[in-house]
């Protein structure tokens, strides 16, 4: 989505670099009932190369959470996400 939506706001940048982690109760997955399968916590970062400013950089941020559907299937299931998004 990111790439899609750079191109709809003319947002220049010269590269990305991402961060990711999540928690998860692996008693869920070897079959532990009433335990979910699914992640507890999702922290995700992003960090622009750019000369863009701070509010173009968070209006991206918005637009994309607004339409990725991985981002939105992970808040859907109520699992907490935490985005960081910032300038390199």
């Amino acid at each position: 989505m990111i790439g899609l939506i750079v191109k709809e706001q003319n947002f220049s940048y010269d590269g990305i670099e991402f961060e990711n982690s999540g928690t998860i109760d692996a008693r869920g997955m070897r079959g532990l009932e009433d335990v979910s399968t699914h992640f507890q916590t999702v922290s995700f970062e992003a960090i622009f190369s750019t000369d863009e400013s701070e509010e173009r950089l968070e209006e991206l941020k918005n637009e994309v959470e607004r339409r990725c559907p991985i981002y939105n299937l992970i808040v859907d299931a109520g699992i907490a996400i935490e985005s960081k998004w910032y300038k390199k």
